[in-house]
């Protein structure tokens, strides 16, 4: 048995070290020597305290000490410290052995390294629970900090708060500097949001682009709010992307316990269902939700199914506003306007649908069929003697993808058109928000001989920006200034300033939303270039147009 015990002591993967009654160390194995590094002659005599990791504090081996005297026996994790200094967990038994009367006389403990183990648990519970590209928690751990949050505040009264945020624009971003500046972009939008909440708050990564922040213990709703508009604020900055300068934003929905349900499965739908409504709003905003809001999703639900078939049933339409000079009355261009004759609902706005149509991945096929009907009719306009430049709006997913180059210079062959007769009207935003392939493409189409207008000039932060870095044929002055010019001051300054510093740039400006003889005056006096409008003419059918170029004396006839 003697000869047995020492060559299990001998051989054993564990170390193994025996005290006397006092603690002082008699023996050690030679896997004591590997694992902590003391040698046996370094370390019989002394007591386990050289092993001490400084991490346990008295009480801890106060109640190891107890319980092997009590029971004779102890076991669990422990850390300790190697000779090196280097502190690793281990897993610890610890028996007392008695002599023949009873008494404690010796304590043997089999111990080994726990660390390479602990490290595969960490690991696994990392993968589990966060998100491996921003470090944040995935949707397993928001679930569990959620329901926790829900737990403390049915105890103690209190309120949650739960968002969700939708990155405004980022596919577009995506698809066109590539995934792995995605991934940064996502990164960088991941830490701007953890600086915006208390460190008790939980900001989590539910997919894609979507994020999920929870507020436990809020006092009041407006807490909500504030750090609503604190997380837009943060994310319209400009985030760089291996020198370019992108622009995103985020689209928030908020639901909060009790009033807006009573369990997470609730919460999260209705904070989803509200983060919607904040798209359909215009985006970069938040919307609290309402239970309107299940209804409306339904009604969205419908749209976006009828809105895939709308092209095989050809419900689509593209409808032209006049564009005239204001000083001659002559007409002198066009837009194109996307129209859709929904067979139960009727005329279905573009506000309606064309944001729903980006969204869900639509808009390239649509964008394709404007610009292929766009070109019929030029060339028709062409065949009648009206030589007009027609403006096109495009969205972002549009202008890398579906326009580009080479897929208008065919187009320009095929129906014999000039490239000046085309003009591609784009917001700021997209110009820049989606960087030098942005660039690359806009020097590609206007070698070619497109024109480009911009759109809604004066309503971003960076109109002048736009002037300066692109070759702008046109700016528009947006509605929302011309509506109110002749009451409004404010708005009048506005206009007169745009118009002053075109003037002096040497870019034309067209003047959108025209709808009264007022306005028309007022613009021609402060020596606006064109303007179009209902008080000129709604968008009309291709039919209507015709017609309607006769009377203005743009046809012969």
């Amino acid at each position: 048995n003697l000869r047995l015990f020492e060559t299990v002591f001998q051989t054993a993967a564990d170390a193994i070290m025996v005290t006397d009654a006092d603690g002082a160390i008699k023996s050690v194995n030679p896997a004591f020597t590997v694992i902590t590094g003391y040698s046996a002659q370094e370390a019989i005599g002394g007591t386990p305290r050289i092993l001490n990791s400084g991490r346990h504090d008295e009480r801890f081996y106060a109640n190891l000490w107890q319980n092997l005297r009590k029971s004779g026996r102890w076991s669990g994790e422990l850390w300790q410290r190697r000779k090196d200094g280097e502190v690793y967990p281990v897993w610890e038994n610890i028996a007392a052995v008695r002599s023949a009367d009873g008494r404690i006389v010796e304590y043997v403990a089999f111990f080994n390294d726990i660390a390479a183990r602990k490290r595969a648990e960490q690991e696994i519970f990392y993968r589990a629970n966060y998100d491996p590209l921003t470090g944040l928690p995935n949707r397993n751990l928001l679930r569990e900090r959620l329901e926790q949050a829900l737990k403390q505040a049915r105890r103690y009264d209190r309120k949650v708060a739960l968002m969700f945020a939708d990155l405004d624009r980022f596919k577009q971003v995506n698809d066109m500097l590539g995934h792995s500046w995605g991934d940064r972009l996502l990164c960088q939008a991941a830490s701007r949001l953890g600086a915006c909440v208390r460190e008790a708050d939980t900001v989590a990564r539910q997919g894609g682009d979507e994020f999920v922040v929870v507020l436990p213990n809020i006092a009041e709703e407006h807490d909500a709010w504030v750090v609503a508009e604190k997380i837009i604020t943060c994310l319209a900055d400009p985030f760089d992307l291996g020198g370019d300068s992108v622009r995103i934003g985020a689209s928030i929905g908020i639901s909060l316990y009790p009033t807006h349900g009573e369990n997470s499965e609730d919460l999260v739908r209705h904070a989803d269902l509200a983060m919607y409504q904040a798209k359909l709003a215009g985006r970069n905003t938040y919307r609290v939700y309402e239970p309107a809001m299940s209804d409306e999703l339904t009604r969205q639900l419908r749209l976006e199914t009828d809105l895939r078939f709308a092209l095989e049933r050809d419900e689509l339409a593209v409808h032209f506003q006049p564009i005239l000079e204001l000083a001659s009355g002559r007409l002198v261009g066009a837009e194109a306007l996307l129209r859709w004759r929904h067979p139960q609902r009727g005329m279905v706005p573009p506000s309606e649908f064309v944001q729903l149509a980006e969204e869900k991945g639509l808009i390239r096929e649509i964008g394709a069929w404007v610009l292929e009907r766009a070109c019929q009719t030029l060339e028709r306009w062409h065949g009648l003697g009206l030589d007009i430049p027609l403006a096109i709006n495009l969205s972002s997913a549009q202008s890398l993808r579906g326009f580009s180059a080479d897929a208008l210079r065919a187009l320009f062959e095929r129906y014999q058109l000039q490239p000046r007769q085309l003009i591609f009207e784009v917001s700021e935003a997209i110009l820049l928000a989606e960087g030098s392939q942005t660039r690359q493409w806009l020097d590609e189409i206007q070698e070619l001989g497109v024109r480009l207008n911009l759109d809604d000039f004066g309503t971003g932060y960076s109109s002048l920006s736009c002037l300066k870095q692109f070759a702008i044929s046109r700016v528009k002055i947006d509605l929302s200034f011309v509506r109110d010019m002749v009451v409004n001051a404010e708005d009048r300054v506005w206009v007169e300033a745009i118009l002053a510093l075109t003037r002096i740039l040497g870019i034309a400006v067209v003047a959108e939303g025209v709808e009264t003889r007022e306005q028309f005056e007022l613009l021609r006096e402060l020596g606006c270039d064109c303007a179009q409008g209902f008080y000129f003419s709604p968008p009309v059918t291709d039919e209507e147009f015709i017609a309607l170029t006769q009377r203005l004396g743009a046809l012969p006839g």
